[in-house]
């Protein structure tokens, strides 16, 4: 194989590129699993969790999963031993590398617009249309139930404080319910909503009932994006009948989505950094570290919010750019400092994990999904 012309260092995975994109096809690269993680926007904490890397099967578990029943997607294969590219079900040891087509990316532009910093999109504007093989700059979240944690539960416990009841009243008709659901409800029907995507942090971009701001945003035409929101509620439907069949709920996901000709799947389908996974009633995602930050350092939420708004202020007075990371005076324990336990704990909820989605024993040594949630639990509520 080639070697990388560069390679993009993620907080989760790198990008090694092989062949760049241009505006005819997609290029080609290679996703490198690591066993770090991010939350909250953090990009790298200070942990690496032997383990991690089960996302690799996983992700291409649900990749050629969702091929078989017709969804197109960047995925290409997985790496052997031998450096070759094959299909999972011709391993015998877990792959830690995922080859891809990977896609032309075009960063918004960071503006100060009346001392209000923002991102312009001029550029995606101006082209709309006529953009081919490109990352649509958009997440694409589903909503099959609201677990705690949900940002719309928190929308509304929040309206609900301010009294803005006309907020309210329509989230909850989009929900298909009649009161504010409780944390941990499965919804009638799934709720469907977008956010930004190469933004220094997500910002909202409203839902299928109000999406033009999404629509301004994606640089592609009415029809070309409304048909993404059937190839998207097909993936979600896929993904979550993948996990009932081993008895996973799938709460909630995002997506990405790479513009081809046609909409075609990108990043990975499923697993616990971008679902919401339960099983049997206990959380086995990257919300379950989530949570525990909240408990266990709730100054850290604190100081974020006081970083992004000082980074907010600085930037309307110089008109650049300001990390508000860099601003940070709180920074994230180890999860040896919450618990020793922690760090094995987690690298083994993501093998069992593997185990289960994928039917096969990569990771023999690792304690059954069975096991593994026992121990979740009883973190969840200490």
């Amino acid at each position: 194989m080639k070697q990388p012309l560069y390679v993009i260092h993620g907080s989760v995975k790198d990008i090694e590129l092989i062949e760049l994109p241009s505006s005819k096809s997609l290029g080609y690269a290679v996703l490198a699993f690591k066993p770090t993680y991010s939350i909250k926007d953090l990009k790298k904490m200070p942990d690496e969790i032997p383990g991690r890397e089960a996302l690799c099967p996983i992700s291409a578990y649900g990749f050629e999963y969702l091929e078989k029943n017709g969804i197109r997607t960047h995925y290409i294969g997985v790496e052997n031993e031998d450096g070759k590219v094959t299909t999972l079900d011709k391993l015998d040891s877990p792959p830690t590398r995922m080859h891809i087509r990977f896609a032309n990316v075009y960063q918004p532009q960071f503006v100060v617009t009346l001392g209000m910093p923002s991102y312009s999109y001029d550029f995606y504007d101006k082209t709309r249309g006529k953009l081919n093989h490109f990352l649509v700059p958009i997440e694409w979240i589903y909503r099959n139930g609201l677990p705690k944690g949900s940002s719309v539960l928190k929308d509304l416990n929040e309206a609900k404080e301010k009294g803005d009841t006309a907020f309210i009243n329509k989230m909850l008709r989009k929900l298909g319910v009649s009161s504010i659901p409780e944390p941990n409800s499965m919804l009638p029907r799934p709720y469907a909503n977008h956010t930004t995507k190469l933004e220094d942090s997500d910002r909202s971009l409203g839902d299928d009932y109000n999406d033009e701001e999404a629509l301004y945003v994606s640089g592609l035409s009415r029809e070309h994006f409304d048909s993404i929101k059937p190839f998207r509620n097909e993936v979600a439907a896929l993904n979550k009948k993948l996990g009932t069949s081993v008895g996973i709920d799938v709460w909630d996901g995002k997506i990405e989505i790479i513009w081809s000709n046609r909409p075609v799947l990108g990043d990975v389908p499923i697993g616990p950094d971008e679902c919401r996974l339960f099983y049997k009633g206990v959380q086995v995602s990257k919300e379950f570290l989530r949570q525990l930050y909240d408990k266990h350092q709730p100054e850290l939420n604190a100081d974020i919010k006081r970083a992004q708004a000082q980074a907010k202020g600085e930037s309307s007075r110089t008109r650049k750019y300001v990390d508000w990371r860099s601003l940070l005076t709180v920074h994230p324990k180890s999860l040896d400092e919450i618990d020793k336990r922690l760090k094995p704990l987690t690298g083994e909820m993501h093998m069992a994990l593997a185990n289960k989605l994928t039917r096969r024993e990569f990771y023999p040594k690792a304690p059954s999904l069975d096991t593994v949630v026992e121990e979740v639990a009883y973190y969840s509520k200490k």
